[in-house]
């Protein structure tokens, strides 16, 4: 009954237009642009303690411009294409400002137990997403080759920046002071003014496909990914909960995670009889990080899989795979770092050999309806450093009419 009930309106407004022009018969280029602008209210949590959460309406006052241009060159043996994308996010609401409803002033001093029970701040503080920009330049490109060969190949660089300005450690004025709280120097100000966040991505693709004969085929893949994060570290190893207690914490620097991966997969296509294939194939995926137990976790995978119409009724897919995964750089400090007992060992990057089979038999009696019967098994069996031999399965089937 204390509630009080208020109309919650939000609108969107899009404007986009574009040109496109043939400068010769195989030279072209592209221009497009959209600008979204979103304005009103949207309903948001904001707490001060675990028993003090509110629902308020943040204002909304936002926009987002794309910009994209591309210069292509093709003709009957291939295409050529250059492009630039651009994404520029600004918030007109850098931060939102809310009262506490249980208190009018500031507790002081602060009560250790501030963030359970509310004895914290008068009013609450919380920043909006923040101004950012994001720029793409790539090129992609297509050749034919005699002997129904194709190489196609595509590479972009992605820069990503965002320097809005940072909000206070606390609106808490009992607490910012270095001068009431030796322990707590840090609050007083904050290592830097601005984010200065600035991600480099690098991505690239290039495929070969051919198939020269009416009994042989080869497919030949590479895919490389690299996220490169160059912000500087930040300091917070001072920092405050819910704007109510100051805490100190032994790790408290931020990690630039950086990711890099490498994948190579190649796959031949041999046919053994009339609408009946084999499919032999070796992928080797190598994948570096930061900030996780193993920096180097590399995949070494054997596929087969044979494909068989035995009739225009039924069809039949039967596939194996066998994965080895090796991982390097362990570093025990890490799990610790991120407040975990050193014993503990992660599945997703833990060394382990991967044995999965399936078949796929679907059956067409009519022309409009199917049936289709899978079924999947698959075991892991986890080694390594820190661990045990220890081995998972699963086990899946499926049925579909349609």
């Amino acid at each position: 009954g204390l509630a009080t009930p208020f109309d919650l309106r939000s609108r969107r407004d899009v404007a986009s237009g574009g040109i496109a022009r043939d400068a010769t018969r195989d030279l072209g280029w592209q221009l497009s642009f959209t600008s979204t602008r979103k304005t009103g209210q949207q309903p948001y949590g904001a707490s001060f303690s675990f028993n003090n959460a509110n629902e308020l309406p943040i204002p909304l006052n936002n926009r987002t411009n794309n910009l994209e241009a591309n210069l292509e060159y093709g003709n009957s043996e291939g295409m050529i294409r250059f492009g630039w994308q651009a994404s520029y996010f600004n918030n007109a609401i850098h931060d939102i400002v809310w009262d506490n409803p249980q208190r009018a002033t500031d507790f002081s001093p602060y009560d250790p137990n501030g963030y359970s029970n509310g004895n914290g701040p008068a009013q609450g503080r919380m920043a909006m997403p923040p101004d950012n920009s994001m720029n793409i330049v790539s090129a992609t490109g297509l050749y034919r080759f005699p002997g129904h060969t194709a190489v196609t190949g595509t590479l972009w660089f992605s820069a990503m920046n965002q320097n809005d300005t940072l909000i206070p450690w606390t609106t808490n004025p009992a607490i910012a002071n270095a001068g009431v709280y030796q322990t707590f120097r840090g609050l007083a100000s904050l290592p830097r003014s601005t984010a200065e966040a600035k991600v480099h991505g690098l991505n690239g693709s290039f495929n070969l496909t051919s198939r020269p004969n009416n009994f042989f085929g080869i497919n030949m893949r590479y895919r490389y990914n690299d996220h490169k994060n160059l912000t500087p570290v930040f300091d917070g190893r001072e920092w405050v909960r819910f704007d109510a207690v100051p805490e100190e914490a032994e790790t408290g620097l931020s990690e630039r995670f950086s990711i890099r991966q490498n994948t190579f997969d190649l796959t031949g296509t041999f046919r053994l009889a009339p609408y009946t294939s084999l499919n032999l194939g070796y992928i080797f995926d190598d994948y570096q990080r930061t900030g996780r137990a193993f920096s180097d976790m590399r995949d070494y995978t054997l596929r087969a899989a044979l494909d068989m119409l035995k009739s225009q009724y039924v069809t039949v897919r039967a596939a194996y795979d066998h994965t080895t995964r090796i991982g390097a750089g362990f570093s025990e400090a890490s799990i610790e770092d991120g407040g975990s007992q050193p014993g503990l060992r992660f599945y997703d990057e833990a060394d382990r050999d991967r044995n999965k089979g399936s078949l796929i038999v679907t059956v067409t009696p009519v022309s409009i309806l199917d049936f289709s019967f899978q079924i999947a098994s698959g075991k892991d069996v986890y080694k390594g450093e820190g661990q045990d031999r220890k081995s998972t399965r699963l086990n899946s089937s499926h049925v579909a009419l349609s």
